[in-house]
């Protein structure tokens, strides 16, 4: 008769971005729900930030200097004009905050996959007028290419750097193992670590906000 022992694996951080960041996404994309992506997306850019200062990542009051942080030192300078409360689109704002809390874009933020986009014609970070309203283009491909980037370009300034909480490890998780001689392959609590990314998918047609409403969103 065999019986099960957890396991315990402390994970890095260097580890997470690979596996959860940039593996993980791909799954989503490619699995169809591009919507949700783009929520994720935003929430790691939040994550690429907080690795570049020198707080713990749990202190508070940090999440909008890190984002804007992430977009100005690791993505395309075409994002730094959408990293200023002074700009017309303030991705902080207008695509952070609204899907962390409420799961839509909080200001005037389109959401397309890469084909319809040049169905469209139109390209990532493009201004488009949409009913009567100037919105902004996010192509989900394209937005995770350059995220991608931006954590490849975290984890080689992370190498440079000495810090308690980039030492420590980011995550633990505890596998289920089986012992005996009929041991066999045990669920796992948690995702493995093994690679390959699948193809990428697309999201299907386009998504684009309703009239916003009054008030905003930290």
């Amino acid at each position: 008769m065999s019986d099960y022992h957890l396991v315990r694996e402390e994970q890095t951080i260097e580890w997470f971005i690979d596996t959860i960041l940039v593996r993980d996404m791909w799954t989503v994309i490619q699995g169809g729900a591009g919507y949700l992506a783009f929520s994720l997306i935003a929430q790691g850019i939040e994550l690429l930030g907080a690795l570049l200062d020198e707080q713990e990542f749990n202190d508070s009051n940090l999440s909008e200097d890190r984002f804007r942080t992430a977009l100005r030192e690791l993505f395309p300078k075409s994002y730094t004009g959408h990293s200023t409360k002074e700009a017309e689109f303030y991705l902080y704002e207008d695509l952070r905050c609204g899907m962390a809390h409420v799961l839509r874009p909080q200001g005037r933020i389109g959401f397309i996959g890469r084909t319809e986009a040049r169905e469209m014609r139109v390209s990532n970070l493009q201004a488009v007028n949409y009913e009567a309203r100037k919105l902004l283009v996010l192509v989900l491909e394209d937005f995770f290419d350059d995220f991608a980037e931006a954590c490849r370009k975290a984890k080689n300034r992370i190498k440079k750097k000495s810090h308690a909480k980039l030492d420590r490890g980011y995550l633990v998780f505890y596998r289920a193992k089986r012992t005996g001689s009929d041991a066999a392959p045990t669920p796992s609590v948690g995702p493995t670590p093994e690679t390959t990314a699948p193809t990428m998918g697309t999201i299907t047609g386009a998504a684009f906000p309703r009239s916003p409403d009054s008030g905003s969103l930290d």
